[in-house]
């Protein structure tokens, strides 16, 4: 704006020297003179909003009707199951699951309402496409989203169980190789825009980005028995360990599989880090170590292939850009949604 009033002066000054040359100056008195260059000097009315010019070029706006998108991408399975997660049966097992508790919308059914908010934590688009894609508006977009987290958070959170001993002792020699591990557990990040306060407790060094970060445990089942998120991204795994470490509670016979980030010792078993090796390494419990970090490497990537299941979503694996208090309930719906998918893909086999 300062830039503009400084143009506009200057084309004053020049209008009045042009004036003079044309001597129509002396016609005018000077506080005329002055008057007229205080009226170009008014500052310029604001520009309506963009959506007002936009809807006034236009001829105003259309109302919205709803699209039964459901309806129309059911009818192709594997990319109904791409684009959401779930098969049409799941779907529909999930939709009655929900009925219960779900607020019914005066556009909207409940079958697009849940495909919507799947639809928004798988691909994770922005509010105005929901709202073309649905026909619906883009405030009713963020009602039925901020409605449906609760609902699905008390559903599916309670999918996440923390075993019991006797449960964790029935679970004992699933992997051969190594009997007594009954699970593993790794730690995932979620990037997030720079935040305004405290940059740096976000600031990831390894990963050179701001993120959350997450510890999920796994059984040997293939079960999802912990998911805990929120950890500042300048934490690394053997750290955020230490905050949780009350909450993993195992027999004393038996492990959970980690990487050497990990503090060794239990409930944890790490592979052999090199002095350990290097310690050892003419004697022949050298090459049994070898032969135990392979064992234990080749049971790593089942924990990795969870963390694959939860990063499909894309919410959780873009950048994040809601609010972070809200992090904590999307990552336990994904939990259990990954839990229950993986029972549907083992019926599937």
């Amino acid at each position: 704006m300062d830039r503009l009033r400084l143009i506009i002066f200057l084309w004053a000054i020049f209008e009045i020297g042009n004036a003079a040359f044309q001597r129509d100056i002396f016609n005018m008195t000077i506080a005329e003179a002055l008057q007229n260059l205080l009226t170009l000097m008014v500052p310029l009315e604001p520009l309506p909003p963009l959506r007002t010019r936009i809807l006034e070029a236009s001829g105003g706006d259309n109302p919205f009707y709803g699209n039964d998108v459901y309806h129309d991408w059911v009818r192709h399975p594997y990319e109904f199951f791409r684009v959401c997660g779930e098969t049409p049966a799941s779907f529909r097992s999930l939709l009655n699951d929900l009925r219960p508790t779900m607020r019914a919308h005066r556009i909207l059914d409940e079958e697009n309402i849940l495909l919507m908010t799947l639809f928004w934590l798988r691909r994770y688009p922005i509010q105005s496409e929901l709202s073309l894609i649905f026909d619906i508006p883009q405030s009713a977009v963020s009602r039925i989203l901020n409605e449906m987290i609760p609902v699905l958070h008390n559903l599916l959170a309670p999918e996440i169980v923390w075993p019991t001993n006797a449960e964790w002792q029935r679970l004992r020699g699933i992997w051969k190789r190594i009997p007594n591990a009954v699970g593993a557990i790794d730690g995932t990040s979620h990037p997030i825009y720079r935040p305004t306060n405290n940059q740096q407790d976000y600031y990831s060094g390894h990963r050179h980005f701001h993120c959350f970060h997450t510890m999920i445990v796994m059984s040997n089942n293939f079960r999802i028995v912990m998911a805990r998120g929120g950890y500042s991204g300048h934490n690394n795994d053997a750290g955020i360990f230490r905050m949780m470490r009350q909450y993993v509670n195992l027999p004393r016979n038996l492990f959970l599989l980690a990487d050497m980030i990990f503090p060794n010792g239990h409930p944890l078993l790490v592979p052999y880090r090199r002095n350990a090796l290097n310690a050892v390494r003419n004697t022949p419990l050298y090459h049994r170590r070898v032969a135990i970090n392979k064992v234990i490497r080749s049971y790593r990537p089942r924990v990795e292939n969870i963390i694959k299941h939860i990063k499909d979503y894309a919410i959780l694996d873009n950048v994040y850009r809601h609010p972070r208090d809200m992090q904590d309930q999307i990552l336990d719906i994904i939990a259990g949604l990954t839990n229950r998918r993986l029972d549907m893909l083992d019926e599937l086999v």
